[in-house]
């Protein structure tokens, strides 16, 4: 075989060798381009990205990343890509130059500082007046994170005052007052405020008629115990009765728990005759006053302007002022405007326009997305300035499908609330929406409270 010929040899090494050279050129040539464009000392941050992993991974320069091949589709220049994000990592080309991460590598980026966006309060809507209620405040990241912060508070009533720890204290009124809780909290050098109305309740005194002057009234409940003869001062009633130990006093009991007024005399005595004859236990009966027409008009109603509205059980003082003020004549309408003005509720609703206002409502009273007839519907109706926000939201509340949808929440919270002055906890919430959609009987969640060392100490004398 004969040798190849030395001037080939010569040529093929040159040919190899002036590729070579040309494509490290190119290379280093855009690099070159990429300092001159962005210059160190405008962009300071880009000293650890000015190699060739800029474009190539791990500097394989056989290889092109995202950057590289948006470079090259731009005809070799920069400023075209700066507003892309090459890599997809949510930062755009110029973001990551600047902030000297690779624009090209997906698992380089920005650290992002999360910085406050706003704060909240949590707490009663209402107080009744010589009491004391708790606030908090919980902050919103920028991240949409959320916290428990220490704020600063003040209050703007002559009737209260409030601790550093948030707790507010009202003293006696002689008719409702409103008071506004703030909060403020600084943190990054960012401050944010946060207001919310508060009412303190002016809680009238029961009447207590005592005609034969000896010390016992017949209307029982907080006058103490009944006199059983009010126009003989020698028949007085047994001394230690209670809704504990009393039938007449544990019927009477039930009309102020969950009727919030006296017993007529002739429903007293039906009940007590029905509770001693043993027709019916002390749970029946309670459950029958949470049955009745009278109450499920009222308390329940509110009950569930509090879910759709805040999403919570309602506490003690808000909801008997509220079903107080609704069984005296005030419409729900009118309880859910002035639910719709609160900060509580601004908070979640107030930057919405209409339709994502009621998209919103759809997802938190209903637990759905809207269908396009009803949004539709109900844009409409605010659009056009026939409901309020108010008003609808008293629409979606009593709606059969949100009477259904919130059946047993309502029932836990109430039974709670008016036999023991209190909303539930979520576990005590969790465990008995169990049971109950377990097909128990709601009877148990009434005994189980009745019979309870919370609802007998109300009674301790």
């Amino acid at each position: 075989m004969r040798n190849t010929p030395w001037y080939l040899v010569l040529m093929a090494f040159v040919f190899i060798v002036t590729g070579l050279v040309g494509t490290a050129s190119a290379k280093s040539t855009y690099l070159t381009l990429f300092n001159n464009t962005y210059p160190s000392a405008t962009y300071p941050s880009t000293a650890a990205i000015r190699n060739c992993s800029l474009c190539h991974p791990n500097s394989v320069t056989s290889q092109f990343n995202p950057f590289a091949t948006d470079f090259k589709n731009a005809g070799h220049l920069f400023a075209p890509i700066e507003t892309k994000d090459s890599d997809a990592d949510g930062f755009t080309n110029i973001a990551e130059i600047t902030a000297g991460t690779y624009p090209g590598l997906a698992t380089s980026k920005p650290v992002v500082a999360v910085t406050l966006s706003s704060i909240a309060i949590s707490g009663p809507a209402s107080l009744n007046e010589n009491s004391t209620a708790s606030y908090s405040a919980t902050a919103t990241m920028s991240d949409n994170s959320t916290k428990a912060v220490t704020a600063t508070w003040s209050e703007n009533s002559a009737y209260t005052t409030i601790s550093a720890a948030g707790a507010l204290t009202a003293t006696a009124v002689t008719a409702d007052q409103t008071v506004t809780v703030s909060a403020n909290y600084t943190e990054g050098g960012i401050t944010k405020t946060a207001s919310r109305s508060v009412i303190i309740i002016d809680v009238p005194e029961q009447a207590c008629t005592d005609l034969d002057g000896d010390g016992f009234a017949i209307e029982g409940g907080s006058c103490g115990a009944v006199d059983p003869d009010d126009t003989n001062p020698l028949i007085t009633p047994t001394s230690g009765k209670t809704p504990l130990n009393d039938t007449t006093e544990f019927v009477k009991q039930l009309y102020w728990d969950l009727l919030n007024r006296d017993g007529d005399t002739g429903g007293v005595l039906y009940w007590v005759n029905q509770i001693d004859t043993g027709k019916v236990t002390k749970g029946l009966a309670t459950d029958s006053f949470h049955s009745s027409p009278e109450f499920q008009h009222h308390v329940p109603a509110v009950t569930r302007l509090y879910l759709a509205y805040f999403h919570r059980s309602p506490d003690f003082n808000g909801l008997m002022y509220w079903a107080t003020h609704h069984a005296q004549g005030m419409s729900l309408e009118e309880i859910s405007q002035n639910f719709a003005v609160s900060q509580e509720f601004l908070n979640t609703y107030g930057n919405l326009d209409n339709a994502q206002f009621v998209e919103l409502v759809y997802q938190n009273v209903l637990g759905r997305n809207s269908d396009p007839e009803g949004l539709n519907f109900w844009t409409n109706q605010l659009d056009t300035g026939n409901l309020s926000r108010g008003q609808v939201m008293v629409g979606f509340s009593e709606s059969l499908e949100y009477q259904a949808h919130s059946q047993t929440e309502v029932f836990i919270s109430t039974a709670f609330i008016t036999l023991l002055r209190r909303a539930p906890s979520q576990a005590e919430y969790d465990y008995w929406v169990i049971n109950l959609n377990a097909g128990n009987p709601r009877l148990g969640l009434i005994d189980n409270l009745l019979n309870s060392s919370e609802y007998a100490a109300r009674f301790a004398q």
